[in-house]
């Protein structure tokens, strides 16, 4: 017997909504689990005017942005691009990835980024704090709803990931914050214990 292909239509499938901060809401859809996607990730969005799907931060995985509809603008480290539908662009992993997808138009903005899926991943940014377990969406963390007020690091991993990250904590001495330009931060680390014992508790639904 010849399995059915697994497929999703994204103009018509319901999205997911979390209760995000102001500037930050959008809909969303993970694609690997309604496709039987094994080692990539991948999300779709759809930002209304002045939303962006997350603060400015760098990822360990590389990442693909494709405009499916609208106008985006997209900060980066050289300063800012708008994007239109159909421009596809790359985020390594690392500082040099740093980005802001913010829909500063009129209309909704499509879009669908897909990204490599490596563990343990780390998220950077200045703005939340939260490890996450289990598979995220290529694009988003659920860190984007935490606390928005200090240098952060957000890493989703397996077990063994969540150690690896720790590792690589004590031997860096602190997480790497990234805004355009900006250097990297040292930031307490009671304070990154604290948020991940709370971030075990507040896992986001798969």
């Amino acid at each position: 017997m010849i399995r059915a292909m697994r497929r999703v239509n994204l103009p018509t499938a319901d999205l997911n909504r979390d209760d995000e901060p102001a500037g930050y809401e959008h809909a969303y859809l993970k694609l690997a689990p309604l496709i039987g996607g094994a080692t990539m990730n991948g999300g779709y969005y759809e930002l209304p005017p002045g939303q962006a799907n997350c603060p400015y931060h760098y990822e360990s995985d590389e990442e693909w942005l494709l405009v499916l509809e609208g106008r985006l603008t997209v900060r980066h480290p050289g300063g800012e691009d708008e994007l239109e539908a159909g421009d596809l662009v790359c985020f390594p992993g690392g500082p040099d990835g740093a980005h802001k997808l913010t829909n500063s138009g009129h209309g909704t903005v499509r879009m669908l980024i897909v990204s490599t899926n490596n563990l343990p991943a780390v998220a950077v940014s200045r703005t939340a704090t939260r490890s996450v377990s289990g598979p995220r969406v290529a694009g988003t963390t659920s860190w984007c709803a935490a606390s928005r007020a200090s240098t952060t690091t957000t890493a989703r991993s397996n077990p063994a990931g969540r150690r690896g990250a720790a590792r690589g904590r004590r031997r860096g001495g602190g997480s790497a914050a990234s805004s355009a330009g900006g250097a990297p931060r040292r930031h307490d680390r009671a304070a990154t214990q604290t948020a991940s014992r709370r971030a075990a508790h507040r896992t986001r639904r798969s």
